[in-house]
């Protein structure tokens, strides 16, 4: 390589680029007239119009080598590192020489962030030039460097001066580093100058210097240098962004825009100037705009570090925090040591619920940064949301003891004091942050959390009230006051704050959500749903609403819309546990397990060290008959979480479906070892008991929890379970109703009239239902339970009066609907048909409701629909008599005799005792008799 040319252009400017920009010496051929056109634009300036020339030269020739080098070195000057790349690979694969293309080409993959790419391509060919080992030298040292490897960048940089002396590139390198890396201004002023003296109108170096001097507070020094840059090279793209810098530290942004703006006229993709206009906006909230530009940057330069940081902090403060992951956790692999990137990415990961991988973001940053409080705080925070509230606490201690008076650090201290339930303490520490004075929204928000948790509505309501005096306008103080009226009970004025708060933000979705809620218990679940759908309109990633929606279409039994809500929640949020464990659940209560193994495999998969994870893995691994595997994965969560009795629980419950008594046993022990109270495992015990034949036992259980836990309904409904295995429908009555007495619930209601039932006592079974019911009218289960317990006794004007009321909360009742058109059926009512049509459009796969429809279709002379339906429900429920008794009569209506008479057999030798046996063995003798 020649003396470096006066031309020479780079964009080293305020440590925001890493590289040069270079402009080298167009090549020129005269016998080419477009590509000498084009050289004579450049001369002018008019890069524009040598592009246009360029480009119509390669549409004469695509394989014009020097047409390409030159449009590539074009691009290189626009900072256009992508396009440059093509044009000079092209060139190189056409012919152009190594020793001409590999320089340039080096620079266009550090313009995108290729680090590695020139690392591996990048080298000398054979027979190289000192100046050339030594421009490549110096390309793989600002490689280096870019990747953190500083010792590294020096060693190559001091290879680049073995081979040629005073090499400015590389003194330039040792110059950043000298800066950067040893903070050594000084000595990097001297490397910079010895560079000038090399070559006193090397672009590079006047543009570092001025660089060191906008760092050392030399403003009008500073200017001078870019002016300098502009002197040689009137078009010098980063001299302008240099002195947009400048004037942005000296708060003049309106001059620093106009720079920007000509760099960006000149060059629209310029990766510098684009992150410069992103800078700027982002200082200014325009947070939009600023996205836009860094997208243009990282179209172009996918690496740019500041820009995947500034989108960074752009997607958290937008809560998009599976991008803000993304970009952050990009930024931190490539600088590692940058604390404060640490810092956000743990921040994000901890609202993404991931606080294990919060901890491993931050632990790397402890070792050098013990004394930080922040750092302390956030992995005290990260530790008590994982679960592990003693180092949690442990952490923001340390924190709040280096910085008593950091309101931020006392808040999450207080957070990890509610975490572990010790509320009084919590209370203090947040009382304690609000009387500081600094910060304290978010301690004023916890304090009336922790109110509401105690039920103190009052003393929340007094502290959201005195937040709303001091922010006016801020919506949270009145979604607060909001929730401190619902738990008063007060719904009016709940709606009134709650309207409020969207007064001032109408895109606040808590209260808009609240607002459903209470829309769901005024019963206008069509209101609710709106809001929930309105919300979408501008939060589309919302997870409640869509998780709502999915509520509303399953109690309204739309489970095919249920689940659409459910599947678009997971597509909008991949990472969300949240829908993917509802979709899990749902498949699951469908009898589809293999579906939801499938979702949850890809869960565990993307959270591995997540319990709950592991937990959906296993269960959906049990239902879907892998029971090897639903053990092992139930073993790893008692692992994980020790003092967990559920998590022993849990591989009990697999251990008692694997018939593992003896190991079950000893599960549900060491459940009662960690928690004597807990519930579940000694209702499980008590369940093995039973599987042994040993009642007693069972019941010894049942009233050792009732000796336990006196005032509670726990141990007498077990006993009531007991006595139901056992038939002893009397004991179990009574001991229901003790149950009922300690704990007023719908389910122990049914519990206590299905046991009088048994017995014999239909009058007591109404009267349980009925004085719940009286009580609480909109129980739509207990309801259906009465009116099919009415109907079992043939008392159908009392069986549709209760169904009709059912109807009138929930109209899209497939079960109910389907019930009341059997009854209206059975009282000749032509009602009957209208009612079992509803519930068949409601829930066409279910055989029973087809069995209905499909009967009622016979029974009116459509024999032919009614068959095909009755043959479908068949199909599903192969092993119901009733419905192959109804199959067997459409049979003989339809005229095929011989095939009922078939089916008949069939039926008759293997269930001789069914509600409709007699009818069927009268059909068979007629079929047999010929009749």
């Amino acid at each position: 390589m020649k003396k470096h040319n006066k031309k020479r252009k780079s964009a080293i400017v305020l440590g925001l680029a890493l590289i040069a920009m270079g402009n080298h010496p167009a090549y020129a051929d005269d016998s080419q007239k477009l590509i000498g056109e084009a050289q004579s634009y450049l001369q002018k300036g008019d890069t524009k119009a040598a592009v246009i020339q360029l480009k119509n030269a390669l549409q004469q020739n695509p394989d014009n080598k020097e047409a390409r080098f030159m449009l590539g070195e074009v691009y290189l000057k626009q900072g256009d590192g992508a396009s440059a790349a093509k044009e000079l690979k092209r060139a190189k694969d056409l012919g152009m020489a190594d020793d001409k293309v590999l320089i340039p080409l080096g620079k266009s993959y550090l313009l995108q962030g290729r680090y590695e790419a020139v690392l591996d391509e990048i080298k000398p060919p054979a027979g190289a030039s000192a100046d050339i080992k030594a421009g490549i030298a110096a390309l793989q040292g600002h490689a280096q460097l870019a990747l953190g490897k500083a010792a590294q960048g020096k060693e190559k940089y001091n290879e680049a001066l073995q081979n040629h002396a005073d090499f400015p590139d590389a003194l330039l390198g040792l110059a950043r580093i000298a800066a950067a890396v040893d903070k050594d201004t000084a000595g990097a002023s001297g490397l910079v100058d010895r560079a000038l003296k090399a070559d006193p109108q090397n672009i590079d170096a006047w543009l570092m210097k001025g660089d060191l001097q906008r760092t050392a507070g030399h403003h009008a020094e500073s200017l001078q240098s870019f002016q300098k840059v502009l002197q040689l090279d009137s078009n010098n793209l980063s001299a302008y962004l240099g002195r947009a810098i400048e004037q942005i530290a000296l708060g003049k942004p309106t001059e620093a825009k106009k720079d920007i703006d000509t760099v960006r006229k000149r060059a629209p993709n310029h990766p510098l100037a684009n992150y410069l206009a992103a800078a700027m906006a982002f200082q200014e909230k325009n947070l939009t705009a600023a996205q836009d530009y860094l997208q243009q940057v990282l179209k172009i330069a996918p690496g740019h570090l500041p820009s995947l940081l500034l989108m960074g902090n752009i997607h958290y403060a937008q809560n998009q925090f599976e991008q803000a992951e993304d970009e952050l956790s990009r930024y931190v692999k490539a600088l590692p040591g940058n604390v404060a990137a640490r810092k956000l990415l743990a921040a994000t990961l901890m609202k993404l619920k991931r606080p294990q991988d919060a901890v491993k973001a931050l632990e790397p940053a402890l070792k050098d940064n013990a004394k930080d409080p922040q750092l302390l705080a956030l992995l005290g925070s990260a530790y008590s949301q994982g679960g592990d509230l003693n180092k949690g606490t442990d952490y923001l201690e340390q924190a709040a003891k280096l910085a008593p008076n950091a309101a931020a650090i006392r808040t999450q201290l207080a957070v990890g004091h509610l975490a572990a339930g010790e509320t009084e303490l919590a209370v203090k520490e947040l009382e304690s942050v609000v009387d500081l004075g600094k910060e304290p929204m978010q301690a004023d928000v916890l304090l009336v959390l922790a109110h509401l948790q105690k039920k103190n509505f009052d003393k929340a309501l007094a502290v959201a009230q005195n937040m709303a005096r001091k922010d006016t306008n801020n919506p949270v103080p009145y979604n607060l006051m909001g929730a401190a009226y619902l738990g008063k009970k007060d719904l009016a004025s709940a709606h009134k704050q709650f309207e409020q708060a969207i007064k001032i933000q109408p895109k606040f979705s808590p209260a808009q959500m609240n607002l459903a809620q209470i829309d769901l218990q005024q019963g206008k679940p069509q209101q609710a749903e709106q809001r929930y759908k309105d919300i979408l309109k501008y939060d589309d990633k919302n997870v409640g609403a869509m998780v709502a929606l999915a509520g509303l279409s399953a109690r309204a039994g739309k489970e095919k819309e249920a689940f659409g809500w459910l599947e678009k929640a997971r597509e909008k949020n991949p990472k969300a546990l949240e829908p993917a464990l509802l979709l899990i659940n749902a498949y699951l209560q469908q009898n589809q397990p293999l579906k939801a193994l499938s979702i949850a495999r890809d869960v565990q998969d993307e959270h591995a060290d997540n319990p709950i994870a592991l937990q959906a893995l296993a269960q959906a691994q049990l239902a879907a008959g892998e029971t090897s595997s639903a053990l092992s994965s139930y073993r790893k969560l008692t692992e994980k979480l020790p003092k967990s009795p559920q998590a022993q629980y849990l591989l009990a419950q697999a251990q008692m479906k694997s018939k593992d008594s003896k190991a079950a046993a000893a599960s549900l022990n060491k459940a009662l070892k960690v928690d004597p109270n807990f519930l579940p495992a000694s209702v499980a015990l008590a369940e093995l008991e039973l599987q042994d034949n040993r009642p007693q036992e069972a019941l010894g259980i049942a009233r050792q929890i009732q000796k336990q836990q006196d005032k509670s309904p726990a141990g007498y409904e077990l006993e009531g379970n007991i006595h139901m295995r056992t038939r002893a429908y009397a004991d179990a009555a009574k001991a229901y109703a003790t149950a009922y007495q300690r704990g007023k619930s719908g389910g122990m209601a049914v519990k206590m009239s299905g046991a009088r039932k048994q017995a014999g006592d239909s009058a007591g079974a109404y009267q349980a239902l009925i004085q719940w019911l009286a009580e609480h009218p909109d129980d739509a289960g207990a309801r259906t339970v009465l009116a099919s317990t009415y109907q079992s006794d043939g008392k159908r004007k009392e069986a549709i009066e209760h169904y009709q009321k059912v109807l009138t909360t929930q109209p899209k009742n497939a079960a109910v609907l389907n019930n009341l058109g059997w009854v209206y059926y059975e009282q000749g009512d032509p009602r009957a048909l209208e009612y079992a049509e509803k519930a068949y459009n409601l829930a066409k796969d279910q055989p029973a409701i087809m069995d209905t429809f499909g009967w009622i279709l016979v029974q009116q002379g459509q024999v032919k629909r009614g068959l095909e339906l009755l043959q479908s429900a068949t199909a599903k429920s192969p092993e119901s008599p009733d419905i192959r008794y109804h199959l067997a009569v459409a049979l003989d209506k339809s005229g095929r005799r011989q095939d009922a008479r078939k089916e008949l057999e069939r039926l008759l030798e293997r269930n001789s005792d069914f509600s409709e046996a007699a009818a069927a063995k009268s059909l068979l003798n007629r079929l047999k008799s010929g009749g």
